[in-house]
Parts: structure tokens; sequence; C-alpha cells
């Protein structure tokens, strides 16, 4: 064991001899999200870490808004593969047949953010799944079911998942192919042709995986259907004003370098030209600093970014933000149906012993605890590594008072 462990201590300083403080920032970034895995799977991590840190170094010379990259996100130790899963948006034929409708934007206001308007269920987290399509079209039902009814609602992306899948779905126009990819396009037309509904997302939870067959059915647990779904033109401008108009909007962009991504407003040019491969939610626009930008709700959990959301340069065409933007129409949500309970429920982390109510006290309370693995988890709540912090529901609801261990 001892052997063992000095030949993993003896790669890792052989492979940071050339950049000594590579060892240190890892080192950094261990304390904050725990050491995991054997030496060997630890060796591999620090690998990925120093190409992560060559990453950043490109980008920082290249930004041209406020972006902040750093070596202290969630991703920063992932192989290539690791965060190509977490993309898999594909497109599909119907994106350029859609009819357009355009927009007026004669009375277009300066800034407008869903979050501050009503719409506020939290990001969410596809963990190791090229689900990203699921949490676009869902964020946009939620949202855009808000605009048309009046009533928020949280949704099953799992649901989409496998039932809109041609190994695991039911119906016709089941194309997608679950964790490797989607359209969320095609999703929505599936919806419609089919006469489906979508269900509570705690009737239907989400797994990150896709190898069951769908569960659901025409007859029972259909809460919201649309009737249909609109494509809007690639054009900033517009897609503000029907961002307004209709509430949050499903949107597709590139996302390849967005695991470093810290905070600030992103602008970077090659992510300009770059092909669409991630499926998230437009919730906002606004000016900071006098530089104009989109806020983009992502899918990788409340630790990415700024709590769950990046702020993409506007006007710019930046990584394809205005290519693709749909919302559907027609919504109508089913009063009838009990709501049931928030599978995080809201008083997970609201200890005032503690005063864990922000990522960062999080991480500082997590920085002896093992390190942070909030970010392994669907919602926002705090968990160290070593099982201390905020229990994830049902835990903490069975006692309020019983929130943290």
């Amino acid at each position: 064991m001892v052997k063992v462990l000095a030949c993993a201590a003896s790669v890792l300083a052989a492979a940071s001899s050339q950049a000594p403080d590579v060892r240190v920032k890892f080192a950094e970034f261990e304390a904050k999200f725990g050491v995991k895995g054997t030496s060997a799977e630890r060796e591999t991590s620090f690998d990925n870490f120093a190409k992560h840190l060559d990453m950043i170094e490109g980008l920082r010379k290249t930004e041209r808004g406020t972006a902040v990259y750093t070596h202290l996100t969630p991703f920063a130790d992932n192989s290539p593969e690791e965060i190509a899963s977490r993309l898999g948006f594909m497109q599909s034929d119907l994106d350029s047949q859609t009819s357009v409708v355009s927009v007026d934007t004669n009375n277009l206001v300066d800034a407008y953010d869903w979050r501050d308007n009503g719409f506020t269920n939290f990001p969410k987290n596809q963990l190791g799944c090229g689900s990203c399509w699921t949490f676009s079209v869902i964020g946009n039902l939620e949202g855009a079911g808000f605009v048309q009814t009046g009533k928020l609602v949280r949704l099953s992306e799992q649901e989409l998942l496998e039932c809109s899948s041609k190994d695991t779905g039911i119906g016709k126009g089941n194309t997608n192919i679950g964790c490797k990819g989607g359209s969320t396009s095609l999703t929505m037309q599936w919806l419609i042709d089919n006469g489906l509904g979508v269900e509570y997302e705690e009737d239907y939870p989400y797994t990150h995986v896709s190898t069951q067959k769908c569960s659901h059915t025409k007859t029972n647990d259909i809460l919201l259907k649309i009737d249909s779904f609109i494509t809007f033109p690639k054009n900033e401008e517009q897609i503000a004003a029907a961002l307004v108009q209709y509430g949050p909007l499903s949107i597709c962009a590139n996302a390849n370098n967005w695991h470093a991504y810290e905070s600030g407003i992103y602008d970077q040019e090659p992510c300009i030209h770059a092909g669409l491969n991630h499926g998230v939610l437009l919730v906002g626009f606004g000016t900071d600093k006098e530089i104009p930008y989109w806020t983009v709700r992502n899918s990788w959990g409340f630790g990415f970014g700024e709590k769950g959301h990046l702020r993409l340069a506007r006007g710019k065409g930046m990584c394809g933000v205005q290519k693709l933007a749909i919302s559907a129409e027609g919504i109508k949500i089913d009063n009838t149906r009990p709501e049931p309970p928030f599978i995080l429920g809201p008083s997970c982390c609201a200890n005032p012993d503690l005063n864990i109510n922000t990522d960062e006290e999080c991480h500082a309370f997590c920085k002896n605890n093992g390190g942070w693995k909030s970010f392994t988890s669907p919602g926002p709540y705090c968990e160290c590594y070593n099982g201390k912090g905020c229990k994830p529901y049902p835990e903490c609801n069975d006692d309020a008072n019983v929130t943290l261990v």
C-alpha cells in the first residue's frame, strides 16, 4: 500500500514538474470538491486538471467581455468524454421546416429577467447524461406555462428522456436517443402528435439514465399539455421581445468550454462560429457596465457559474444563442391535480446556527468535511463528502428542525 501511494505521489510530482503551481491549484480543487477515487483515478483527474488549466489560460487571453474562468469549477478534473456527456443536443430537419413567427419590437424594454417576474424554479442538474434537450424543453413548458396559465409547476425531464426516445419510448416520432442526445423541436412535436402531456417531476423523478421503458400513459398523470410550438427569427432583438412576451425560451448553443466559466459576461469570438451542441433556457437580458448580455439557465447544477446560470454577450450571435429559439403555445394545466411535496424541501438549508445560505458558505463549511458534494445533486442544497450538511428531501421535510447533521 505504501508503494502504491508513493508511486502515485511521484506521478503527480512528475506531471507538475514544469508548472509548480499546478499541484497547489489541484490541492485547492480537492479541498473544495473532495479527494475522490483510487490513486490511479486521482492521477487521471490530475492530468485532466492540468489540461484544464491550459484551457482556461487560453480563454483568459481571448476573452472580450468580463467572464472569469477558474480551476475551481466542479468540472475542472473532468475528461473530454465526461464534458461531452453533459451536452447532447441534436439538430433535426424540423428545425428548418417550422414556420417562423415575428415579434413586435417597438416597445422593447432595456432589460427583463423572468427570475424577478415569477419564474422561480431552481436550476437542475442533468449529471452525466446528454439530456440537456429535456431540460431546455421542460424549462420552457414551466415558464411559458406560468405566463399562459398563471401557475408555475415542476415538470418531469425523465418522462421526456424515456418516453420520447426510440429505444424506450411510446407513440410515433420518438426519435431521440436518451442520454446520447435529442432534439428540442422534435420533442415538442412528439408531444403534439401523440396528444401526450407531461407530469409532475416528483411523480416521474429524474434518474440521469434512460434504460427503463416509458411508464407514462395517455390517460394517467397528465398535468400539462400543449397545442403547438413556435420558432422565432434568428434576430436577437426579436428574441428579446419574444422572451418578454412568451416567457423563458428553449434555445440551443455551443457549450464546449462553459465548464471553465465562473462568472461575468462570456464573449469568445470562436464560440460565435461553433455548431450547436447544448440545449438550455433563456431567462433574461440586460446590460452590465455598458455590455449587453443574455442570461442563460444551464442544467449543470446550482454549482455551475452564477448559481446555475451563465451570461452571454448579446447582439453578437454568441455561441449561436439566436439560431434556434422556440416556445410552446396553447398550454393547459390540469388544476384538479394535487401538487406533490417539493422534492427538495424549502427548509433544507435554512439552519441559522451554521448560516449555510449561499454556495460560498456551503463551500467553506464543506472544506473541513471532505469537500463539496452538492454539485452532483439535482437541487440547491448543501452536502459534504463526509455526509455533513443539509439533507435532501424527504429527510429534511420529516422534521423542519432536523436539517443539518
